[in-house]
């Protein structure tokens, strides 16, 4: 997440960012699963490289479908057995008990599973950059939330979404918890941003890779980023979507000019209307 807001920042984040930004914790490429084979065979006992080819394995026989894997539509998914992913992460984590990514994936699975005793053992050896990492303020969150402790969950959500404002899993957290609590137009805030996010995501699923977002995807994505409160990347991409829009208007309406009087009235029409920017991509 550092490395796009800094991009950001010296404004030279490529268009790709952002969706990585809105699904820095789910987002499964199979460019990134070639990339690292690449690197794990010149280093093949990096841990960096072997964790990573270990999460990026499908979760069950075949790859999820509520998880974006960009990548050649063609592509089949992987068939493994249905143990292999599991097995390879605990025989990661006694190889590398304070691994910070399969420590934060494993006690997500205990805490799904109601293993609260796990998951906190879990927690207990993440290391100090824990601290920084929205995904384990969600899962200290979780496990208040499993015991009853709405307030102290409501104060480690809410830390995991100073963290990170646009992820809609810890929003949907949030929202169990303060409906505890009774906080119903606080529910319905949330609930409405977790169903934006979740139409963002079956767009984006159907994209063959992340470079092929179009604009209108990306100003729909500024627009909910600047409803979560994100106070960085959110307004960086609303500039970029308006000077990429103004360029385009720019450039057809000077290709306009230069089109002939004579041409048939029926192609004037199709570059006026080309001219025009449809309303929804127009930002607010």
């Amino acid at each position: 997440m550092q490395q796009i807001r800094s991009a950001i920042a010296a404004q030279t984040e490529p268009r790709e960012a952002y969706v990585h930004f809105f699904l820095l914790y789910t987002l499964k490429s199979r460019d990134a699963v070639i990339l690292n084979e690449r690197w794990l065979a010149s280093d093949p006992s990096n841990e960096i490289f072997l964790v990573a080819r270990a999460l990026q394995l499908p979760e069950s026989t075949t790859e999820s479908q509520e998880t974006p894997a960009l990548g050649p539509a063609s592509e089949p998914g992987q068939t493994l057995p249905e143990t292999a992913k599991p097995g390879r992460i605990d025989e990661l984590l006694r190889r590398f008990p304070h691994n910070i990514e399969l420590l934060a994936h494993k006690a997500d699975e205990y805490l799904a599973d109601g293993n609260l005793d796990g998951a906190t053992s879990l927690l207990s050896q993440a290391p100090d950059s824990a601290g920084n990492d929205a995904r384990f303020w969600r899962l200290k969150g979780w496990v208040h939330e499993s015991n009853a402790e709405f307030d102290e969950a409501n104060s480690a959500y809410r830390r995991a979404l100073q963290l990170h404002p646009v992820d809609w899993i810890t929003m949907n957290r949030l929202a169990i918890v303060e409906r505890h609590r009774q906080n119903i137009p606080e529910v319905t805030r949330l609930t409405k941003l977790v169903e934006r996010a979740n139409d963002l995501r079956r767009v984006l699923r159907k994209l063959t890779s992340v470079e092929n977002v179009a604009p209108p995807i990306l100003i729909e994505l500024a627009k909910f980023c600047r409803d979560c409160g994100e106070s960085i990347v959110g307004p960086a991409l609303e500039r970029r979507m308006g000077v990429e829009l103004a360029n385009h208007k720019n450039h057809v309406e000077s290709r306009d000019v230069l089109i002939p009087t004579r041409l048939p009235q029926r192609v004037q029409t199709r570059q006026s209307d080309n001219a025009v920017l449809p309303h929804e991509v127009q930002l607010q």
